[in-house]
């Protein structure tokens, strides 16, 4: 039972103003969702190194071809949000925000090779992510001395070897890595809603700057009509249009920086 200040309150009752602005909050949050993807991505990479190296596999061509995949998973993430930060802009408020464009794009790249890149992971295990003693088999005075040296790898002991792979069962075969799984896909909106906020968000219309240097090659010249015809379609929508959106919503969006930006048209005439 708490009050909350009117000055508070973003939208009561009005529909056509919650369809602008709540994504632009979630920026902020979804941030935080993209640093998060990157740690993932290279806690994944760590254990595959370490795990292929313990078993000696890591100088097999396949393997190593599957691994490079997996680094460049991770470092694509970390591309992503790099050029998130590097291409920032400052909102009305004053604050510094990163380039919403390259956070959805970081995000969604995660989300389309995760699974993917965990079933990897999975697969350099074989069968010793489910056939592997307890702590109390390996304690046992008997048996303990015989494991160890029938589990042992060629650069690691038996016991941190198993670590590598307990860490991978428990980080995601178990109910709680599934959960996790889940949560990651849901929680910072489905890749499906991230790829059409995309075009609600950004100028990608026919007559806008990423369609400029096809225009050019193909001598179309003015395309004012293409244009028309084009906003006379989207401007009923119900969704929310890039083109009919009101300034205090396109002010929490970056136009600068990224790629089909009138800006970086600009350079490229330039260059």
């Amino acid at each position: 039972d708490v009050l909350i200040p009117w000055s508070q309150v973003q939208h009561i009752g009005s529909p056509e103003h919650a369809k602008w602005y709540p994504q632009r909050q979630f920026d902020w949050v979804h941030l935080e969702t993209q640093i998060r993807h990157c740690v993932h991505a290279e806690l994944m990479v760590g254990l595959a190194l370490l795990l292929t190296q313990s078993l000696g596999t890591s100088n097999n061509p396949v393997v190593q071809s599957q691994l490079a995949e997996m680094i460049r998973f991770r470092e694509t993430c970390t591309a992503f949000m790099l050029a998130a930060e590097e291409t920032g802009f400052a909102t009305p408020g004053g604050l510094f925000k990163p380039n919403n464009i390259y956070i959805d794009f970081g995000r969604a790249h995660y989300l389309e090779h995760q699974p993917k890149m965990v079933n990897m992971l999975i697969e350099f295990c074989g069968r010793g992510i489910v056939l592997q003693p307890t702590k109390r088999e390996l304690d046992d005075p008997y048996l303990g001395p015989k494991l160890a040296e029938a589990l042992r790898g060629a650069e690691i002991s038996a016991h941190d070897r198993i670590k590598i792979f307990r860490q991978i069962s428990e980080r995601f075969l178990t109910e709680w890595g599934t959960r996790h799984e889940m949560f990651e896909k849901f929680n910072g909106t489905p890749l499906y809603l991230i790829n059409l906020l995309t075009l609600q968000r950004t100028e990608y219309h026919v007559d806008g700057p990423l369609t400029a240097l096809a225009r050019e090659v193909l001598g179309f010249g003015d395309t004012a009509e293409l244009g028309k015809r084009a906003q006379e379609a989207e401007k009923n929508a119900h969704y929310a249009n890039v083109r009919f959106q009101p300034e205090y919503a396109r002010a929490q969006d970056v136009h600068e920086g990224y790629i089909g930006s009138s800006g970086d048209r600009a350079t490229v005439n330039a260059a």
